[in-house]
């Protein structure tokens, strides 16, 4: 599960932690990862020259198969260029 956000935060979660502010989190979505472990998901954005400057703050949680305990990948920022 990919996450985004507009806002850094810290929400300790069992033994992982969540590095986004949960009341501007949404889900980009979900999949399985490739051979190299990596998850690509499309973001659809608005050709709006006010979205430049923006931070978007990624993280994403990793749900085993095996049954193991879920953990969060490490969070990354991108700012929004024109």
């Amino acid at each position: 599960m990919l996450t985004i956000a507009v806002g850094p935060g810290l929400t300790f979660l069992g033994s992982s932690t969540l590095f986004m502010d949960l009341n501007t989190m949404a889900v980009l979505g979900t999949g399985t990862l490739n051979s190299i472990g990596e998850l690509k998901v499309k973001i659809p954005l608005a050709n709006d020259s006010r979205l430049i400057g923006l931070e978007l703050f990624g993280q994403a949680a990793i749900v085993p198969q095996t049954g193991a305990p879920f953990y969060f990948t490490n969070p990354d920022c991108k700012v929004i260029t024109g």
